[in-house]
Parts: C-alpha cells; structure tokens; sequence
C-alpha cells in the first residue's frame, strides 16, 4: 500500500511549533476515538438550529476569563498547560466555529486596569442581519470603548 503525501514534501514538521507538535501527538494517541468525535460534531449544527426557534440571539461572554497576560497562549508554553489554558480560554467561540454560524464579538467594556471585555452576539445560520442590527443599537446606545493609537508626531516626539 503507497502512503500519500498530504502536506508539500518541502514541509519541515521539525520547524513546527510545541502547539503544533502537541495536537498531532495527542491526536495520535486518540486517534481510535476520531469516529465517535466526528459523528458528535456533525450532530451540532442541527442541535444549534433547534436553539433558534425559541431564541433571536445568544448573548455570551466571548472568552471565558479576562485578558491574559501576554504569552499565557504562547506556543512555547508547555504543550498539556497549553491545552488546557486554550480550552479554559475560549469556552465559549468554538461552538460558533463547529456549528457554522455566526457571531460577533463587541467591546462592551473594560475591567479595572483597562483590558477589553467583550460580549458575543451569536445567530442562527444566515441570520447575520441581525446580529449587525442590534451592534450598531448596543453601540448608539452606549459608544464602544475606543483604542487610543498614538500619531507619527506622538511616537517620534
């Protein structure tokens, strides 16, 4: 039986990244599992829909704890802390990506040293009129917080 190349054959798998790295063993490991993974996921998105005909809109935070420090998801953090500090991280947004609907993510606010705290909107497939509709409400409403980027006069001065 002839193996077949899925990635380029100039493709280094020894320049991949620990996260990279860490999923393709881990999947190695669990590979006998992938069926029963596949058949569960492909039950979402209909499951989802069954949610749209009691509701509009999910509203949602979009990440599960405030803004990390910065490297708390580097790829050179451990690959199982990794794991584990990705899937704590984004509790909520992956759900949007299996079921193939969509979303949208606003800042609503920001907690007391200043990092964003967004709230995601989600919607039935096709339904993102909606979900554009009722931001541009939210932000009429209550204006979202705006970045400050400092001028070329700012920067040099």
């Amino acid at each position: 039986m002839a193996a077949f190349v899925i990635l380029d054959r100039s493709f280094d798998a020894a320049k991949a990244d620990g996260l990279t790295r860490g999923l393709r063993d881990h999947h190695r490991r669990t590979f006998h599992r992938t069926p029963g993974a596949l058949r569960r996921l492909r039950r979402v998105p209909a499951a989802y829909a069954r949610m749209f005909t009691r509701h509009e809109v999910v509203v949602s935070p979009v990440l599960s704890h405030t803004t990390p420090e910065l490297g708390f998801v580097s790829p050179t953090v451990p690959f199982p802390e990794l794991i584990e500090r990705l899937t704590g991280y984004v509790g909520y947004t992956p759900l949007n990506n299996v079921a193939g609907t969509p979303a949208i993510s606003l800042p609503m606010g920001r907690t007391g040293t200043g990092l964003p705290v967004g709230v995601q909107l989600s919607g039935a497939h096709g339904d993102e009129r909606t979900l554009i509709e009722l931001a541009y409400l939210l932000e009429s409403e209550q204006p979202f917080p705006r970045i400050h980027v400092p001028t070329e006069g700012q920067l040099l001065g």
